[in-house]
């Protein structure tokens, strides 16, 4: 993450320079909650308490920038995509009630965090995204990207179904939020080049279709019936 961080970091500094939809809903989302449900409670080792706190931490980056973003443009995207981030930050809790984890988030106020590292990428986010609404578009598609790349590495490092499970069901919420991001840069003539993801999933993802609330993906990422 700290890698990925810094890289994301560079360039946004360089905007600076250059510069001066959803998850699971209603059904889908009772069904979420039942599959999980379903899963076993198994034992979780180092690498995996530190992913489920880099996840809830980079979920309440998003929420926050976007709130921040929405207080800006008054664009509806943002306050939207705001609440779904707000309830990728609930599925993760699932996981830390299940496990008894000490949650890493000592306030819900907007920019408020536990790591100073994103603090620090809160704050620069939000001065880029506040210089124009091509700016706030290109963050918001930053941070989607870097979201995906995060979940797709980390979910197959853990043998641990149910936190597989929320890993990939984050995902597919966080293409649905780059599709409706990165349509809107483009018709606000900006432009963006994938710095996480690789180019080809980038095309892939901007170029399909929205996927539907009610679909739920199980450990393996296949969608459940």
């Amino acid at each position: 993450m700290k890698r990925s961080v810094a890289f994301l970091s560079i360039a946004l500094v360089t905007v600076i320079l250059l510069s001066g939809f959803a998850p699971a809903q209603g059904h889908g989302k009772q069904k979420l909650i039942s599959y999980f449900n379903s899963l076993p409670k198994q034992t979780l080792d180092k690498a995996e308490i530190a992913s489920l706190r880099q996840m809830l931490q980079e979920e309440k980056l998003a929420r926050d920038v976007y709130l921040a973003m929405d207080y800006f443009w008054n664009l509806p995207i943002f306050g939207n995509i705001a609440k779904s981030e707000a309830e990728h930050m609930k599925f993760l809790r699932l996981l830390y009630t299940r496990y008894n984890l000490k949650d890493p988030i000592p306030s819900d106020q907007v920019g408020v965090f536990a790591d100073p590292l994103y603090t620090y990428l809160f704050q620069i986010l939000v001065i880029i995204g506040s210089q124009s609404l091509q700016n706030a578009l290109w963050v918001g598609t930053a941070i989607e990207d870097l979201d995906i790349d995060d979940l797709l590495k980390l979910a197959p490092q853990t043998d641990n179904k149910d936190i597989r499970m929320i890993y990939y069901n984050l995902c597919k919420g966080s293409r649905n939020h780059l599709r409706a991001y990165y349509p809107n840069l483009v018709k606000w003539n900006g432009s963006y080049q994938a710095l996480f993801i690789t180019q080809k999933l980038f095309d892939q993802i901007v170029n399909s279709k929205h996927e539907a609330g009610g679909v739920v993906f199980d450990e393996n990422n296949k969608p459940l019936p």
